[in-house]
């Protein structure tokens, strides 16, 4: 419960937690075009 609140708050929560840790995120082939760019 207390996760599905934090995904309905923040949807990228997961992105955002790896990118805090310091992990490298694989994005989906379908989802590329969604991904921010380093240069941005």
């Amino acid at each position: 419960m207390l996760l599905a609140r934090e995904f309905l708050r923040d949807p990228y929560w997961p992105l955002h937690a790896a990118q805090a840790l310091g992990q490298k995120v694989e994005w989906p082939v379908q989802c590329e075009r969604a991904k921010p760019r380093a240069d941005s």
